[in-house]
């Protein structure tokens, strides 16, 4: 199968699966031997059939991207956040806890996603396509709707009625903010384009700023 992408998580290589042929998406786990039975050397892959865990989402859905937040492996798929968590000792299907966090709030593509170190515990963020989603590996919430600059309303008249360009979507880390850059699709009377909004997430003071729009 294909992957579309893969991560060293918990001293494995994990690979998330394309699904078309699977009917959902699938993590398949490469486990380091590092001095296993004979005739392998330390540092070689075994590919156990039994080490593969299934994503449970829609038949339709499919996966894009993996990260990584406070010890847990975060799952996007294009409709939904997954994470998975446990020691790490047995099989991926072995003492594991696979859980969904977030519903209808799937990362757009792997490049709108960052890790944010924060004091006390870290943040995965995600460019999704109704809103910005933040998770420390628990629990997820919107961050463009429970942030001190409440940009719910501007993302669903802006981004989801203009069409967000998801594939175009990046994330940027800074020293104390993130960067969002949001290609959107305008229509205009004349003539249409992808217009580029800059949004900048402040996450000490947890506070939003509309940083620049170009066309």
């Amino acid at each position: 199968p294909e992957a579309r992408a893969c991560r060293w998580w918990n001293n494995r290589l994990v690979l998330l699966n394309d699904p078309r042929y699977q009917g959902g998406g699938r993590l398949l786990v490469l486990s380091e031997l590092g001095g296993g039975p004979a005739g392998r050397r330390p540092g070689q892959f075994a590919f156990p059939a039994q080490n593969n865990i299934s994503v449970p989402t829609y038949e339709n859905d499919d996966g894009i991207g993996l990260g990584e937040v406070n010890g847990r492996l975060m799952i996007g798929m294009r409709r939904s956040m997954w994470v998975l968590s446990g020691a790490g000792q047995g099989a991926i299907g072995e003492g594991y806890d696979l859980r969904r966090v977030a519903g209808a709030a799937g990362m757009v593509n792997p490049l709108a996603a960052v890790t944010v170190p924060r004091e006390g515990s870290d943040l995965f963020v995600w460019v999704s396509t109704t809103g910005i989603f933040a998770s420390n590996g628990i629990s997820a919430r919107r961050l463009t709707s429970r942030s001190k600059t409440n940009l719910n309303l501007w993302w669903k008249f802006n981004v989801q009625k203009g069409l967000l360009v998801g594939a175009r979507a990046r994330v940027v880390q800074q020293a104390s903010r993130v960067d969002f850059l949001i290609p959107i699709i305008s229509r205009g009377a004349t003539s249409s384009g992808i217009r580029m909004c800059l949004l900048s997430w402040h996450y000490d003071i947890d506070e939003f700023v509309i940083r620049g729009l170009a066309f």
